[in-house]
């Protein structure tokens, strides 16, 4: 399936941006 496969990908790409967020806080 790509439309699932395409949200995993989005997800982590969010993911990956929180987490740069949160060390750039710290």
């Amino acid at each position: 399936m790509f439309l699932f496969r395409f949200i995993i990908v989005y997800f982590h790409f969010c993911y990956a941006i929180l987490l740069s967020c949160c060390n750039f806080t710290y």
